[in-house]
């Protein structure tokens, strides 16, 4: 079952100008599996998709370093732990 979408969005979400298509943002709106944004954007670069398709969870910019929400009063940052691969 799957329980989350992450999508990248220059030229997968967003056409060459930038913008998503009104009819995907339409269909992802209703869509009942949450979206989660990964970019390389900075979060104010993916502000205006976020709020297009009403998003509400966790989205991760510049190419995943950082993990945030986007709030009513600027984000809410989450940091990922330090941590050590191990290879095997």
């Amino acid at each position: 079952m799957i329980k989350q979408i992450f999508s990248d969005m220059d030229g997968t979400m967003l056409n060459k100008a930038g913008k998503i298509n009104p009819k995907t943002a339409k269909f992802l709106k209703k869509y009942p599996i949450p979206i989660t944004l990964v970019s390389a954007r900075a979060p104010m670069e993916m502000e205006s998709t976020i709020n297009e398709l009403n998003l509400t969870g966790p989205q991760l910019a510049f190419n995943s370093g950082l993990i945030f929400e986007k709030m009513s009063q600027g984000i809410k940052k989450y940091y990922l732990i330090q941590f050590h691969m191990i290879w095997l």
